[in-house]
């Protein structure tokens, strides 16, 4: 069935968004930026309603928070107007999105696949053997590519499990592959995660004992002769081609970390502290590389603690075990990224962040297609599987 309109607009805007800030072009962003606020403005009767439930709670604290600490963000950088907007109209924007449940998440499976097939194209196509995704995008080192993939990946899970009780199974295992290309430790054991829990919620929610044991079975059969067949080789690549030879921790961004928490005072550690005469400033042009950092950088304490009361807490209250525990993981996995890379909070990747979830507070099995008012989507049986 050809996609609908609909679908093919939210997929040019992702791609947008995605590809301007991935290849860091001002036009693009600033392109971005304009067409988020105008879906912003488009659906502020919605977000606007007198409604006060979960989901406008988040938006009225998160825009409070911003709102407050802007003043003190425009003192450490010029640059915090522009991040002020990313975030605040980014939170309304994915609201707004949220209300366009099919169109959404084909639009979501859609960019995932897209971003999958042209780094698959290039792995294919380049000369470099090492490295290689870190010449694919001019500036762009290849945890930026892998932690887009990441994240994507993670949102699109949460979307489509929400409207389909399903998992997706073949996607993950793509992400996967392209992570270990990108010779990294983060993106790779996230997408790791994401494989294992793909795999394990959709053989442990069959409803036939027969179809849960043929999946353990077929689960370990090829589990086991991997392990024989390609163990030795596996240990060496891991050991030798990819980061994860240098352990888990990164000396150079714990050197950030202790750069950063060095220049923490009583006030610094409420309204954020600058970079000025660290590490940060002096040999990585700014870039803490955790949004952790960022975020308190910009906007204080409130708002971190905001930010990670709202990426724990809300998957925690999504209703049914099995929601629960996929939300769940789906967003500690961004969380253990974001740790390493500066690529939320507030950024133009905040709109994937809030689509997650807004998607998870409204009403299940599914809202509406074509937005408010709509026909509902159809469910699948439980446990079912899409790519």
């Amino acid at each position: 069935m050809r996609p609908s309109w609909t679908t093919l607009g939210l997929l040019a805007y992702f791609a947008l968004v995605l590809g301007g800030y991935l290849y860091f072009n001002l036009p693009l962003m600033v392109l971005g930026l304009v067409v988020t606020i105008g879906i912003a403005l488009a659906g502020w009767r919605r977000i606007l309603n007198r409604n006060l439930d979960g989901a406008r709670m988040v938006m009225l604290s998160v825009f409070t928070v911003m709102t407050l600490m802007l003043p003190f963000a425009i003192y450490k950088s010029n640059f915090a107007p522009f991040h002020y907007a990313t975030g605040v109209f980014g939170m309304f924007a994915a609201y707004v999105l949220s209300g366009y449940g099919e169109d959404l998440r084909k639009a979501l499976f859609g960019m995932l696949v897209l971003m999958q097939g042209i780094i698959l194209l290039y792995l294919a196509t380049t000369a470099q053997t090492i490295l290689p995704l870190d010449y694919m995008v001019k500036d762009a080192s290849s945890n930026a590519i892998t932690l887009f993939l990441v994240l994507v990946q993670a949102v699109y899970g949460v979307v489509l499990y929400h409207q389909k009780r399903s998992v997706p199974l073949v996607t993950p295992v793509v992400t996967l592959y392209i992570a270990i290309e990108g010779y990294g430790r983060g993106s790779l054991l996230a997408a790791l995660v994401l494989v294992l829990l793909s795999v394990a919620f959709y053989g442990f929610t069959q409803r036939s004992m027969k179809r849960r044991l043929i999946m353990v079975a077929a689960v370990g059969v090829v589990s086991a002769l991997f392990f024989l067949r390609f163990y030795d080789l596996a240990v060496w690549y891991l050991a030798n081609a990819t980061k994860l030879s240098a352990g888990l921790v990164d000396y150079a961004r714990a050197e950030m970390w202790e750069a950063y928490v060095d220049k923490l005072d009583f006030l610094s550690i409420l309204i954020g502290a600058d970079f000025e005469l660290t590490v940060i400033e002096a040999t990585y042009n700014g870039n803490p590389h955790s949004s952790l950092i960022r975020a308190h950088h910009f906007f204080g304490l409130p708002y971190l603690v905001l930010i990670l009361f709202l990426c724990v807490a809300i998957p925690l209250s999504t209703r049914g075990a099995g929601a629960r525990l996929l939300n769940t993981v789906f967003y500690l996995v961004i969380l253990m990224r974001i740790v390493s890379e500066p690529s939320l909070f507030p950024t133009p990747l905040d709109l994937f962040f809030y689509l997650g979830l807004f998607t998870m507070m409204s009403s299940p099995p599914a809202v509406p297609s074509r937005g408010p008012g709509a026909t509902p989507v159809p469910q699948v049986p439980f446990g079912a599987s899409h790519a």
